[in-house]
């Protein structure tokens, strides 16, 4: 629509010369003129969008767009343009109306079905997808993009063939373009074929060696598999041939914690805050990367927690939720929010709470965020009364839900641990809200008010280094389910070989060099011993590194054996060379020790001055075994020589863990469950 007004001719041209010169914050200014309502403002208001949108306002670049269609409906550019700032917003079913009225105005247009395809597609509906992307496709020349996007839809549709075809198409087209097989690549990747994904990639940094992009997804594709060592050279390549960017530096970071190597992943989660002082996910990392590290102290592992948690008040502080508790409903309703209800360690925690609450009671929630499904999944959705998806919400818009929901108690489960929502809980969506699993230490967050705990774990002096106000539980912090499908218990293998194994089956995060200093002077002090380290992430330089500080306190090699490859048929057969388990520090391994208690073998360990240097403490005094902990990191070895010097016993204790175990309070899940039930009661103040 044509502007008449001279003045404002001018003004508008003005603007887009700012535009094309990319200074849209001047040209902002100039188009924030005061536009009436008169039809003529419609340039301005197109041009005001775009602005907000290349400033990354997507809200208000939508809000200029739909004032265009409040005025004008059949404007097919402000549909296109309000589409794609939808499909910004993750807002696919808004998006699908806006293209689907575009086309209707103007269905001459193929390019609107890329927009209508990718709405589709992110709602699932791939076989729709395919054919708005083919239709886009038709009579044009090749758009690598579009190709892309088709590729996408065709694997996730699982129509092969057709795939395939489209695969030679491009490559016959961009032979020597590296993007082209990169891109590639990360179809097969999302599509969840990593082999032919690693094909592609490989053959991008064939045509391009300095593909900073590909030696990245490559090293995405190498930590899944658990080669570590190549994953870490893969992230450095991507850094060295400069995507400096804070997702590759928390990518490399995390592997180096994987490996063991808290200072220098530390090093890597803060150059990432130093380029983005917002990465949420590299002060998350960060903060674990602290609890990994034995220099740190309990004060300044809670120091960082609550700086972390101010940062975030204050960005949630304006959009913050006032809720308040219905009192006068039967149920009190309870939502757990968590990335892992799936096969994951936290699962063995979670499953008896939500399986186990009293419907008459409570009513359960589970608000899932995980990038995958399996059979785990499908019981937690069957247990729960009401299971809601929450990946696709961005933190305020799934706070919005949990609000409608009338949520009175939202259980965090996560932490600061990977895939967690801690976002959401800071727009304080319940009026009552409690982290309860997944994370040994306190959150920060002060919009959490409480956190599950026992005396144990948490002194009572220690509540001050709490942003949270503690629940202490008198069966403990936890409930645990034993795995279903663990092999049988084995005979003490000492009995057999008189040689006393112990074993770790810790992830390697927790093999610090204080460790393998504490694990070497108890082999020196029992000198008919070995060691046993298992852990799939046992990759060839992490071994030497561990081997070589052995080497460094006296320790021969022929007395430690690696082992990254899991027995046929469970890796809990592990278990079966081990007699007795040792516990790391500052990060006790608590999954760990209960799997080992399963298996019949007991746990040294001693308690620390915190919640996750004293979690298998708590664990081995619930079911009667307080021998095995030592009072002091210097009582360990004494510990653990008395535990080994009577072997009769430790097979006897063997061969009855499991009845021990069951009849604990540690697997007494229904009184448990009763006793949180109870807790929740009193802080609703029911």
């Amino acid at each position: 629509m044509e502007i008449h007004n001279n003045t404002l001719k001018k003004q508008y041209a003005a603007a887009i010369n700012l535009m094309k010169a990319g200074l849209y914050q001047q040209a902002e200014e100039l188009l924030s003129h005061d536009l009436a309502t008169d039809k003529s403002s419609i340039p301005f208001r197109m041009a005001s969008g775009e602005c907000a949108r290349k400033q990354n306002n997507s809200t208000l670049a939508g809000q200029w767009y739909r004032s265009v269609l409040d005025i004008d409906p059949d404007n097919f550019a402000a549909r296109c343009n309000y589409g794609s700032v939808m499909l910004i917003e993750k807002r696919y079913p808004e998006a699908e109306v806006q293209f689907q009225e575009a086309i209707r105005i103007n269905p001459e247009n193929k390019r609107v079905f890329s927009g209508l395809g990718t709405a589709l597609f992110e709602q699932g509906r791939y076989n729709d997808a395919v054919e708005c992307f083919s239709k886009a496709r038709h009579g044009s020349v090749h758009d690598m993009q579009l190709d892309v996007s088709l590729l996408r839809a065709l694997l996730k549709s699982k129509k092969t063939a057709d795939a395939e075809l489209l695969i030679q198409s491009m490559t016959d087209q961009f032979t020597r373009n590296s993007a082209v097989y990169n891109a590639i690549g990360n179809a097969f990747r999302e599509s969840g074929d990593d082999e032919r994904a690693k094909q592609f990639y490989v053959k991008a940094l064939q045509i391009q060696p300095d593909n900073a992009e590909s030696h990245y997804n490559l090293g995405c594709i190498m930590r899944s598999w658990n080669r570590l060592d190549e994953a870490l050279s893969c992230f450095n390549n991507a850094l060295r041939f400069k995507l400096l960017n804070p997702a590759v530096l928390v990518d490399t970071g995390e592997v180096l914690q994987l490996m063991g190597e808290c200072d220098e992943a530390e090093k890597r989660f803060r150059k990432a805050l130093t380029l983005d002082p917002g990465c949420t996910i590299a002060f998350d990392n960060l903060l674990v990367a602290m609890l990994y590290n034995p220099r740190y102290s309990v004060h300044e592992v809670y120091n960082a927690h609550r700086e972390w948690g101010q940062t975030i008040d204050v960005h949630a502080s304006a959009q913050r939720m006032h809720v308040s508790t219905v009192k006068n409903e039967q149920r009190v309703r309870v939502g757990y929010l968590s990335p892992d209800f799936c096969k994951h360690p936290t699962a063995s925690f979670m499953i008896p709470v939500i399986k186990l609450h009293n419907r008459e009671r409570f009513t359960v929630y589970c608000y899932s965020h995980q990038r995958y499904d399996d059979e785990k999944t499908t019981m937690f959705k069957k247990t729960a009364d009401h299971w809601r998806e929450i990946s696709h919400l961005n933190d305020l818009e799934a706070s919005t839900l949990i609000k409608n929901d009338q949520i009175d108690i939202l259980v965090d489960c996560a932490g600061h641990m990977a895939g967690n929502r801690l976002g959401i809980f800071a727009f304080r969506p319940a009026p009552v809200q409690i982290s309860g699993f997944g994370y040994p230490s306190t959150t920060g967050l002060s919009a959490i008010d409480y956190r599950i705990s026992d005396i144990v774990c948490e002194s009572v002096a220690l509540q001050t280094l709490c942003t949270e106000t503690v629940l202490y539980m008198n069966n403990g912090f936890f409930t645990y389910a034993p795995p279903a499908d663990a092999p049988a218990v084995t005979v003490l293998p000492s009995l057999d070989n008189g040689i006393i194994t112990f074993g770790s089956l810790h992830t390697t995060a927790r093999l610090n060099r204080e460790v393998i200093r504490l694990w070497a002077a108890l082999l020196n002090e029992i000198s008919n011993s070995r060691l046993i380290l298992f852990r799939t992430t046992l990759t060839n330089s992490i071994s030497g590194r561990i081997a070589g500080w052995f080497e460094e306190d006296g320790i021969e090699l022929n007395r430690v054996t690696f082992s990254n490859t899991v027995p046929s048929g469970h890796y809990l057969s592990m278990y079966k060379d081990i007699d007795i388990s040792i516990d790391t520090f500052p990060w006790s391994g608590h999954t760990t020790a209960c799997e080992s208690l399963w298996m019949g073998v007991p746990m040294v360990t001693f308690r620390g001055d915190h919640h996750a240097a004293a979690m298998v403490a708590s664990l081995m005094e619930r079911i009667g075994l307080k021998e095995f902990v030592a009072d002091s990191i210097n009582r360990y070895i004494d510990v653990a020589r008395a535990a080994v010097s009577d072997l009769p016993r430790l097979n006897n204790l063997r061969n009855m863990m499991r009845q021990r175990l069951l009849q604990s309070p540690v697997c007494e899940n229904l009184q448990w469950v009763r006793e949180l039930e109870e807790k929740y009661l009193q802080v609703l103040d029911r």
